[in-house]
Protein backbone atom coordinates (compact mmCIF):
# COMPACT_ATOMS: atom_id res chain seq x y z
CA UNK A 1 0.00 0.00 0.00
CA UNK A 2 1.20 3.17 -1.12
CA UNK A 3 1.14 6.23 1.86
CA UNK A 4 1.63 9.80 1.37
CA UNK A 5 1.48 11.96 4.36
CA UNK A 6 2.57 16.01 4.96
CA UNK A 7 1.78 18.82 7.04
CA UNK A 8 -0.82 21.22 6.20
CA UNK A 9 -0.44 24.97 7.92
CA UNK A 10 -4.09 25.77 9.26
CA UNK A 11 -5.49 29.14 9.47
CA UNK A 12 -8.04 31.84 8.63
CA UNK A 13 -7.21 34.81 7.20
CA UNK A 14 -8.26 36.95 9.93
CA UNK A 15 -7.16 34.67 12.87
CA UNK A 16 -3.94 32.79 13.36
CA UNK A 17 -5.60 30.34 15.22
CA UNK A 18 -8.64 28.61 13.14
CA UNK A 19 -12.03 27.54 13.88
CA UNK A 20 -13.49 24.30 11.83
CA UNK A 21 -16.00 26.17 9.61
CA UNK A 22 -13.03 28.33 7.99
CA UNK A 23 -11.07 25.44 7.98
CA UNK A 24 -13.09 23.15 6.24
CA UNK A 25 -13.73 25.47 3.82
CA UNK A 26 -10.18 25.20 2.88
CA UNK A 27 -9.77 21.61 2.09
CA UNK A 28 -13.53 20.69 0.89
CA UNK A 29 -13.67 24.27 -1.46
CA UNK A 30 -10.02 25.19 -2.19
CA UNK A 31 -10.31 29.07 -0.62
CA UNK A 32 -9.11 30.16 2.69
CA UNK A 33 -11.41 32.10 4.67
CA UNK A 34 -12.77 33.82 7.52
CA UNK A 35 -13.02 32.28 10.71
CA UNK A 36 -17.03 31.18 11.72
CA UNK A 37 -17.82 31.19 7.82
CA UNK A 38 -18.55 27.98 5.28
CA UNK A 39 -18.75 27.64 1.84
CA UNK A 40 -17.72 31.50 0.98
CA UNK A 41 -14.55 32.83 0.13
CA UNK A 42 -12.64 36.37 2.02
CA UNK A 43 -15.43 38.88 0.93
CA UNK A 44 -17.79 37.67 2.80
CA UNK A 45 -18.14 39.74 6.12
CA UNK A 46 -19.12 37.36 9.37
CA UNK A 47 -22.99 37.54 10.25
CA UNK A 48 -23.72 39.49 7.26
CA UNK A 49 -25.39 38.45 4.83
CA UNK A 50 -25.56 40.98 2.29
CA UNK A 51 -22.21 39.81 1.38
CA UNK A 52 -22.86 36.27 0.78
CA UNK A 53 -24.03 37.06 -3.12
CA UNK A 54 -20.33 36.34 -5.05
CA UNK A 55 -18.73 35.62 -2.53
CA UNK A 56 -19.55 31.74 -2.60
CA UNK A 57 -17.44 29.02 -3.36
CA UNK A 58 -18.09 25.10 -4.76
CA UNK A 59 -16.48 21.98 -3.20
CA UNK A 60 -15.47 18.51 -4.08
CA UNK A 61 -18.75 17.44 -3.58
CA UNK A 62 -20.28 19.46 -6.03
CA UNK A 63 -17.45 18.70 -8.11
CA UNK A 64 -17.71 15.37 -7.47
CA UNK A 65 -21.91 15.44 -8.99
CA UNK A 66 -20.77 17.63 -11.73
CA UNK A 67 -18.45 14.12 -12.79
CA UNK A 68 -21.31 11.78 -12.13
CA UNK A 69 -20.38 9.99 -9.17
CA UNK A 70 -22.98 9.44 -5.76
CA UNK A 71 -21.73 11.87 -2.78
CA UNK A 72 -22.52 11.77 0.95
CA UNK A 73 -21.81 12.94 4.34
CA UNK A 74 -21.17 10.81 7.52
CA UNK A 75 -20.47 12.45 11.17
CA UNK A 76 -20.76 11.90 14.50
CA UNK A 77 -21.89 15.62 14.95
CA UNK A 78 -24.80 17.55 13.80
CA UNK A 79 -24.90 17.17 10.03
CA UNK A 80 -25.21 20.63 9.99
CA UNK A 81 -22.47 21.21 12.05
CA UNK A 82 -19.05 23.11 10.32
CA UNK A 83 -17.18 20.70 8.81
CA UNK A 84 -20.19 19.23 7.00
CA UNK A 85 -21.84 22.61 6.16
CA UNK A 86 -18.84 23.55 4.69
CA UNK A 87 -19.70 21.06 1.81
CA UNK A 88 -22.75 21.87 0.96
CA UNK A 89 -24.23 25.66 2.23
CA UNK A 90 -22.65 28.84 1.86
CA UNK A 91 -23.17 30.89 5.21
CA UNK A 92 -21.73 33.85 6.89
CA UNK A 93 -21.87 32.92 9.75
CA UNK A 94 -21.78 28.59 11.22
CA UNK A 95 -24.05 28.91 14.01
CA UNK A 96 -27.10 29.58 11.38
CA UNK A 97 -28.22 26.04 11.62
CA UNK A 98 -31.46 26.15 11.93
CA UNK A 99 -34.03 29.21 10.84
CA UNK A 100 -34.61 29.86 14.70
CA UNK A 101 -30.97 30.39 15.37
CA UNK A 102 -30.70 32.95 11.74
CA UNK A 103 -30.54 36.40 13.28
CA UNK A 104 -34.18 37.99 12.11
CA UNK A 105 -32.41 41.28 11.28
CA UNK A 106 -30.64 39.73 8.15
CA UNK A 107 -32.40 39.44 5.28
CA UNK A 108 -31.45 37.37 2.00
CA UNK A 109 -29.89 34.09 3.48
CA UNK A 110 -31.48 30.58 4.38
CA UNK A 111 -30.17 28.35 7.38
CA UNK A 112 -27.65 25.59 7.01
CA UNK A 113 -30.46 22.68 7.05
CA UNK A 114 -32.78 24.39 4.81
CA UNK A 115 -29.62 25.02 2.43
CA UNK A 116 -29.18 20.72 2.73
CA UNK A 117 -32.44 20.02 2.00
CA UNK A 118 -33.79 22.28 -0.60
CA UNK A 119 -30.40 23.21 -2.41
CA UNK A 120 -28.53 19.85 -2.13
CA UNK A 121 -31.78 17.13 -3.33
CA UNK A 122 -28.55 14.78 -5.07
CA UNK A 123 -26.74 13.97 -1.82
CA UNK A 124 -27.78 10.34 -1.60
CA UNK A 125 -26.10 9.74 2.20
CA UNK A 126 -26.54 11.59 5.16
CA UNK A 127 -25.93 10.75 8.47
CA UNK A 128 -25.63 12.28 11.66
CA UNK A 129 -26.91 14.28 14.30
CA UNK A 130 -29.17 17.44 14.70
CA UNK A 131 -32.63 15.87 14.07
CA UNK A 132 -33.98 19.41 15.76
CA UNK A 133 -32.96 21.11 12.95
CA UNK A 134 -35.12 20.06 10.47
CA UNK A 135 -37.90 19.30 12.28
CA UNK A 136 -40.93 21.77 12.34
CA UNK A 137 -42.34 23.12 15.74
CA UNK A 138 -45.46 21.20 15.35
CA UNK A 139 -43.49 18.02 15.53
CA UNK A 140 -42.67 15.78 18.52
CA UNK A 141 -39.23 13.97 18.05
CA UNK A 142 -39.33 10.36 17.32
CA UNK A 143 -37.34 9.35 20.06
CA UNK A 144 -36.68 11.73 22.90
CA UNK A 145 -41.12 12.06 22.62
CA UNK A 146 -40.28 15.81 23.43
CA UNK A 147 -40.24 18.97 21.50
CA UNK A 148 -36.96 21.42 20.88
CA UNK A 149 -39.22 25.07 21.21
CA UNK A 150 -36.13 27.03 21.03
CA UNK A 151 -34.81 24.94 17.93
CA UNK A 152 -37.42 23.34 15.64
CA UNK A 153 -38.61 25.46 12.61
CA UNK A 154 -40.77 28.27 12.65
CA UNK A 155 -41.51 27.01 8.76
CA UNK A 156 -41.93 23.66 7.79
CA UNK A 157 -40.89 19.78 8.43
CA UNK A 158 -37.74 19.24 6.61
CA UNK A 159 -37.83 15.98 7.49
CA UNK A 160 -40.60 15.20 5.69
CA UNK A 161 -39.78 17.20 2.37
CA UNK A 162 -37.08 15.24 2.22
CA UNK A 163 -38.80 12.22 2.28
CA UNK A 164 -41.72 13.12 0.12
CA UNK A 165 -38.42 13.71 -2.79
CA UNK A 166 -38.02 11.07 -4.99
CA UNK A 167 -34.21 11.38 -4.77
CA UNK A 168 -33.38 12.17 -1.23
CA UNK A 169 -33.42 8.78 1.09
CA UNK A 170 -32.00 10.56 4.19
CA UNK A 171 -31.37 9.10 7.62
CA UNK A 172 -30.76 11.44 10.54
CA UNK A 173 -29.67 9.99 13.55
CA UNK A 174 -28.47 11.55 17.40
CA UNK A 175 -25.42 10.31 18.27
CA UNK A 176 -25.92 8.61 21.27
CA UNK A 177 -24.16 5.57 23.27
CA UNK A 178 -27.17 3.94 23.74
CA UNK A 179 -27.41 1.42 20.72
CA UNK A 180 -26.68 4.14 18.13
CA UNK A 181 -24.69 3.47 14.93
CA UNK A 182 -20.79 4.07 15.66
CA UNK A 183 -19.27 5.87 13.02
CA UNK A 184 -17.47 2.85 11.72
CA UNK A 185 -20.97 1.61 11.33
CA UNK A 186 -22.11 4.11 9.82
CA UNK A 187 -18.81 4.41 7.54
CA UNK A 188 -19.32 0.90 6.29
CA UNK A 189 -23.50 1.84 5.28
CA UNK A 190 -22.42 4.71 3.58
CA UNK A 191 -19.50 3.38 0.98
CA UNK A 192 -21.93 -0.10 0.69
CA UNK A 193 -24.67 2.61 -1.11
CA UNK A 194 -22.37 4.99 -2.74
CA UNK A 195 -20.21 2.01 -4.42
CA UNK A 196 -23.22 1.05 -6.48
CA UNK A 197 -22.85 3.98 -8.78
CA UNK A 198 -20.20 2.52 -11.75
CA UNK A 199 -19.08 6.34 -11.88
CA UNK A 200 -17.89 6.57 -8.46
CA UNK A 201 -18.36 8.40 -5.27
CA UNK A 202 -17.11 11.04 -3.19
CA UNK A 203 -17.65 10.60 0.57
CA UNK A 204 -16.70 12.99 3.88
CA UNK A 205 -16.37 11.05 7.08
CA UNK A 206 -16.06 12.97 10.20
CA UNK A 207 -15.35 12.01 14.10
CA UNK A 208 -16.45 15.08 15.18
CA UNK A 209 -16.66 14.30 18.74
CA UNK A 210 -13.39 14.13 19.01
CA UNK A 211 -13.03 17.94 18.81
CA UNK A 212 -16.44 18.18 21.43
CA UNK A 213 -13.97 16.07 23.70
CA UNK A 214 -10.90 18.23 23.79
CA UNK A 215 -12.97 21.21 23.94
CA UNK A 216 -14.45 20.52 26.84
CA UNK A 217 -11.57 18.90 28.35
CA UNK A 218 -12.43 15.22 28.40
CA UNK A 219 -9.22 13.53 27.68
CA UNK A 220 -10.62 10.24 27.66
CA UNK A 221 -13.73 10.81 26.10
CA UNK A 222 -11.41 12.57 22.84
CA UNK A 223 -9.28 9.61 22.81
CA UNK A 224 -12.16 6.80 23.01
CA UNK A 225 -13.31 8.95 20.06
CA UNK A 226 -10.10 8.77 18.35
CA UNK A 227 -10.69 4.94 18.99
CA UNK A 228 -13.48 4.36 17.06
CA UNK A 229 -12.27 7.27 13.73
CA UNK A 230 -9.11 4.67 13.72
CA UNK A 231 -11.99 1.98 13.45
CA UNK A 232 -14.00 3.96 10.24
CA UNK A 233 -10.67 4.07 8.57
CA UNK A 234 -9.66 0.75 9.13
CA UNK A 235 -13.12 -0.42 7.61
CA UNK A 236 -12.76 2.11 4.73
CA UNK A 237 -9.61 1.10 3.80
CA UNK A 238 -10.80 -2.55 3.87
CA UNK A 239 -13.48 -2.21 1.97
CA UNK A 240 -11.89 -0.17 -1.28
CA UNK A 241 -9.15 -0.82 -3.84
CA UNK A 242 -5.97 1.16 -3.87
CA UNK A 243 -5.84 0.92 -7.29
CA UNK A 244 -8.96 2.57 -7.58
CA UNK A 245 -10.00 5.14 -4.62
CA UNK A 246 -8.48 7.96 -2.67
CA UNK A 247 -8.75 7.73 1.11
CA UNK A 248 -7.33 11.47 2.72
CA UNK A 249 -7.04 10.92 6.41
CA UNK A 250 -6.48 14.37 8.09
CA UNK A 251 -7.68 17.27 10.82
CA UNK A 252 -9.50 20.14 10.52
CA UNK A 253 -7.67 21.61 13.56
CA UNK A 254 -5.62 20.46 16.25
CA UNK A 255 -6.01 21.28 19.91
CA UNK A 256 -3.56 22.24 22.66
CA UNK A 257 -3.54 18.68 24.13
CA UNK A 258 -0.23 17.12 25.64
CA UNK A 259 1.16 14.76 27.64
CA UNK A 260 3.72 15.95 30.47
CA UNK A 261 5.53 15.60 33.06
CA UNK A 262 7.94 12.42 33.47
CA UNK A 263 5.53 9.53 34.36
CA UNK A 264 7.27 6.64 34.32
CA UNK A 265 6.32 3.18 31.70
CA UNK A 266 3.28 1.94 32.52
CA UNK A 267 1.72 4.93 34.43
CA UNK A 268 -1.82 4.90 33.58
CA UNK A 269 -2.08 7.93 30.50
CA UNK A 270 -5.25 8.65 32.16
CA UNK A 271 -4.72 9.14 35.55
CA UNK A 272 -2.07 11.33 37.81
CA UNK A 273 1.80 11.02 37.48
CA UNK A 274 2.46 8.48 40.26
CA UNK A 275 6.37 9.02 40.31
CA UNK A 276 6.42 12.77 41.00
CA UNK A 277 5.26 15.87 41.71
CA UNK A 278 4.93 19.17 40.48
CA UNK A 279 7.45 21.78 41.62
CA UNK A 280 4.27 23.23 43.95
CA UNK A 281 4.47 19.63 45.16
CA UNK A 282 1.06 18.97 44.02
CA UNK A 283 0.00 15.90 42.31
CA UNK A 284 -0.84 16.51 37.97
CA UNK A 285 -2.01 14.25 35.49
CA UNK A 286 -0.19 12.33 32.78
CA UNK A 287 -2.40 14.52 30.03
CA UNK A 288 -2.85 18.34 30.03
CA UNK A 289 -4.65 21.39 28.55
CA UNK A 290 -2.53 24.41 27.38
CA UNK A 291 -6.19 25.76 28.09
CA UNK A 292 -9.41 24.91 28.99
CA UNK A 293 -11.96 24.81 31.51
CA UNK A 294 -11.12 25.44 35.22
CA UNK A 295 -10.58 22.53 37.78
CA UNK A 296 -8.62 23.34 41.15
CA UNK A 297 -5.33 21.79 41.89
CA UNK A 298 -6.74 21.06 45.32
CA UNK A 299 -9.32 18.68 43.65
CA UNK A 300 -6.53 16.30 42.54
CA UNK A 301 -5.59 15.27 45.93
CA UNK A 302 -9.30 14.18 46.57
CA UNK A 303 -9.81 10.29 47.32
CA UNK A 304 -12.45 10.58 44.35
CA UNK A 305 -9.84 11.97 42.10
CA UNK A 306 -7.64 9.32 42.92
CA UNK A 307 -10.13 6.62 42.33
CA UNK A 308 -11.27 7.70 38.89
CA UNK A 309 -7.73 8.04 37.71
CA UNK A 310 -8.70 10.46 35.20
CA UNK A 311 -10.54 7.60 33.93
CA UNK A 312 -14.35 8.47 33.85
CA UNK A 313 -15.04 10.25 30.36
CA UNK A 314 -16.93 12.92 32.42
CA UNK A 315 -14.29 14.05 34.61
CA UNK A 316 -12.34 16.73 32.73
CA UNK A 317 -8.30 17.54 33.38
CA UNK A 318 -6.56 19.87 34.92
CA UNK A 319 -6.44 23.23 32.72
CA UNK A 320 -6.92 26.89 32.69
CA UNK A 321 -8.69 28.98 29.88
CA UNK A 322 -11.49 28.58 27.84
CA UNK A 323 -10.41 25.56 25.38
CA UNK A 324 -9.97 26.83 22.16
CA UNK A 325 -8.46 24.98 19.23
CA UNK A 326 -4.74 25.01 18.06
CA UNK A 327 -2.98 26.86 15.18
CA UNK A 328 -0.07 24.03 14.88
CA UNK A 329 -0.04 22.34 10.94
CA UNK A 330 -1.97 19.04 11.06
CA UNK A 331 -1.16 15.72 9.14
CA UNK A 332 -2.27 14.74 6.00
CA UNK A 333 -2.32 10.99 5.23
CA UNK A 334 -3.36 10.22 1.52
CA UNK A 335 -3.56 6.53 0.43
CA UNK A 336 -3.48 5.89 -3.67
CA UNK A 337 -1.57 5.04 -6.28
CA UNK A 338 -0.19 7.91 -8.95
CA UNK A 339 -1.94 6.55 -11.25
CA UNK A 340 -5.58 6.53 -9.49
CA UNK A 341 -8.46 7.05 -11.72
CA UNK A 342 -10.19 7.85 -8.18
CA UNK A 343 -13.22 6.17 -8.60
CA UNK A 344 -13.70 6.69 -5.19
CA UNK A 345 -13.04 9.45 -2.92
CA UNK A 346 -13.42 8.93 1.04
CA UNK A 347 -12.26 12.15 3.26
CA UNK A 348 -12.08 10.92 7.10
CA UNK A 349 -11.32 14.18 8.89
CA UNK A 350 -11.21 13.93 12.60
CA UNK A 351 -9.32 16.35 15.10
CA UNK A 352 -5.58 16.08 16.24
Amino acid sequence: MLLYSWFVQTYNTDQQVPDSAGTATAFLCGVKSKAGTVGVDDNVQYSNCSTVQGAEVTSILDWSLAEGKSVGLVTTTRVTHATPAAAYAHAPRRSWEGDTSLDSTQKGCTDIAYQLIKDNPDIQVILGGGRRFFLSKNETDPEEGTTYTSYQRRDTSLVQVCLNHPICSMSIYEIKPDGEPSLQEMTIKAIEILRRNTNGYFLLVEGGRIDHGHHGTYGRRALEETVMFDKAVSSAIDMTAERDTLIVVTADHSHVFAMGGYPARGNNILGLVENDMADDDMPYTSLVYGNGQVQSTLQLQTDECCAYGFRDPCRRGHSYLCQRSNGSPVDWYTRAELYSSCYGICLVCGTQ
